[in-house]
């Protein structure tokens, strides 16, 4: 009896040990399905702009520069391979109030030369925008769990293609016998414009669904005027008035789906 008992003891134990195993495995088992549950139910209620890789944004902006107000319409695409951090590019329609003109007549050897007025008074150009995005985590606003608060910032590059602009003189004299009005045209036209600036976008967002109201502002060091700070015209250098700012600001409001 004792060798039967010597025997078949650690035939027990074995048992018992593959019993705890099985035990074991069945444990993590339920937990892992129950793990998968939580994350399934998780991404259901993340069903809003936090599940989404891409955003389209139409924005519009009050321009502060001086006591010149101006104006910027764009639209932005963004791609977010992960849920914080993207990048974006975006094109923009940009105008600026005038202030400080260049000289409408020019006096060449006695030929005064006027400025087409519909040059003067427009300031307008198309602007490219290049930046990462980087998002916070976004906290819940009442009791839906689609309508949350997060803030976004964008620090990157403005683009100008057009960054050295032309305006048109025009002069009319009599010459000859008999008299006969005698009309010459030449453009003026603008070196060493800015083509690049930085920006830096700070905005608060908050998000419905998929939609994202946003509300921010812009800081950026570009001149909007150096586009005509260097006229020249039959190779005399134009004055003008145009005042200098190192900083640029603008308020803006953006509307985006994201997809």
């Amino acid at each position: 009896m004792r060798e039967n008992s010597f025997t078949f003891a650690p035939q027990t134990r074995f048992n018992t040990t593959i019993k705890d195993m099985n035990m074991k495995i069945s444990h993590f088992l339920l937990l892992a399905l129950a793990a998968t549950s939580i994350i399934a139910r998780a991404d259901d209620r993340q069903d809003d702009y936090r599940s989404s890789h891409q955003a389209l944004t139409f924005g519009a902006s009050l321009n502060a520069y001086g006591s010149d107000p101006g104006y910027t319409l764009g639209l932005s695409y963004a791609y977010y391979p992960i849920q914080f951090v993207g990048i974006s590019a975006g094109i923009g329609f940009q105008s600026w109030g005038i202030s400080g003109n260049t000289s409408s007549e020019i006096n060449i050897d006695n030929d005064i030369y006027v400025a087409d007025n519909d040059d003067l008074d427009k300031k307008s150009t198309l602007i490219f925008t290049l930046a990462p995005t980087l998002r916070t985590p976004s906290v819940r606003v009442g009791r839906r769990e689609d309508v949350r608060l997060f803030m976004e910032c964008a620090p990157g590059l403005m683009l100008t293609p057009f960054a050295n602009e032309r305006i048109t003189y025009a002069s009319q004299r009599v010459e000859g016998q008999p008299g006969k009005w005698v009309q010459r045209i030449g453009q003026a036209k603008n070196s060493n414009g800015q083509w690049a600036a930085w920006m830096v976008r700070p905005s608060v967002n908050l998000s419905v669904d998929k939609g994202i109201i946003g509300l921010g502002c812009r800081f950026s060091n570009l001149d909007p005027y150096s586009s005509r700070r260097h006229l020249s015209f039959k190779g005399r250098k134009l004055p003008n008035s145009y005042p200098h700012h190192k900083l640029t600001a603008e308020i803006f409001l953006t509307l985006t789906a994201t997809i």
